[in-house]
């Protein structure tokens, strides 16, 4: 024959009870979050290979469809003139002089400032004549007017 449990001997053991089924609950949490940081490290990873497997692809795609052309090839002249239009409320500015009098080359505000010509951003004449500067200029492959693959100066970058 038993002797029955005193009230504190069961609460005691109700107590055990409930402390070994939070100890079960922390290492079942525990498990899961070992298992969810495993993903995340893998999904990261994945994440990590697409990108990079992207931007090469990008940058592969993006190098085919350039020209293939001589890098920093420039040509030098002396520009006598400066040609200025405005198309579409859009200020261009050309260098004349030498082989290219007649059309000149592009040059940006910027580069004017750069080689002295400050004073004819702000100048509404259309054409100007300028003491002689040697200059130098980017030579690039473009498409004609007539539509067939060319090679010339297409902007001044600085003095020569």
């Amino acid at each position: 024959m038993t002797t029955p449990a005193t009230p504190a001997e069961l609460f005691r053991s109700e107590m055990f009870a409930r402390l070994d089924a939070q100890a079960e609950m922390i290492n079942s949490l525990r498990t899961d979050s070992a298992r969810q940081d495993e993903l995340i490290i893998k999904l990261t990873d994945g994440l990590t290979s697409l990108i990079n497997g992207l931007t090469s692809a990008a940058a592969t795609a993006h190098a085919a469809s350039q020209p293939a052309a001589t890098a920093g090839e420039t040509v030098t002249f002396w520009a006598t003139g400066l040609i200025h239009n405005i198309a579409n409320g859009k200020h261009a500015y050309y260098l004349t002089g030498g082989e290219y009098h007649k059309f000149g080359v592009r040059i940006w505000p910027e580069v004017l400032s750069v080689i002295g010509l400050t004073d004819m951003i702000d100048s509404s004449a259309d054409v100007h004549a300028i003491d002689p500067i040697n200059v130098r200029a980017s030579v690039e492959d473009y498409i004609s007017k007539s539509g067939k693959p060319a090679r010339g100066p297409q902007k001044i970058i600085g003095k020569a």
